[in-house]
């Protein structure tokens, strides 16, 4: 009776230790004020931008290509950080089907008001480059960049290779999460 008592204590104090604070939930398009007053990384003190959220959500859909939903928004910190905006995403193509799609993109600034202001990327201006026969790559800028500016974009990578998930990047990461989802329908017999 006392060692099961014990455990299960154990077991409780444990759960509450390592418990954390659900993240917020990031939705498109809704920035906070604060993370565009932000004039410093908190815990990077000398960061030139830093990564406020990278989220991605792989699903596997049985007989189709896998596809990874990824929801990225990057603050610009100092001058250095002004190369940022400048988004290139690589991929390999093995069918007609691989490739990245759905692109979305935006700048926030503050007006001389301290209302948030969004300006799109025009989907015109994405444009698609191969590097060799397998590979390729889109590539797009995002207008109105100034220090200060936080940047967002969201795009779908389609395909059998889509890269692996990496969760620090050269400037500091806030936030970071990946999550998997399968779609297949498995035969009950």
């Amino acid at each position: 009776m006392y060692k099961k008592l014990t455990f299960s204590f154990s077991l409780v104090v444990s759960l509450a230790i390592c418990a954390q604070k659900p993240p917020k939930i990031v939705t498109w398009g809704e920035v906070d004020k604060e993370d565009l007053e932000m004039k410093e990384c908190d815990f990077d003190k000398n960061a030139e931008a830093v990564v406020l959220y990278d989220g991605g959500e792989l699903i596997e859909y049985g007989d189709r290509p896998i596809e990874l939903r990824r929801h990225v928004r990057i603050k610009i910190l100092s001058d250095k950080g002004l190369d940022r905006p400048n988004i290139k995403l690589s991929f390999v193509k093995y069918d007609s089907e691989d490739g990245i799609k759905d692109i979305e993109a935006q700048t926030f600034n503050l007006d001389p008001s301290g209302n948030i202001v969004a300006t799109g990327v025009d989907p015109k201006l994405i444009y698609e480059k191969a590097l060799n026969k397998r590979s390729s790559q889109k590539a797009f800028a995002f207008p109105q960049v100034k220090i200060g500016s936080i940047i967002e974009y969201r795009y779908s990578r389609v395909g059998v290779n889509i890269g692996g998930w990496y969760f620090q990047r050269s400037i500091p990461v806030r936030y970071s999460f990946y999550r998997t989802q399968s779609m297949k329908c498995i035969p009950v017999y």
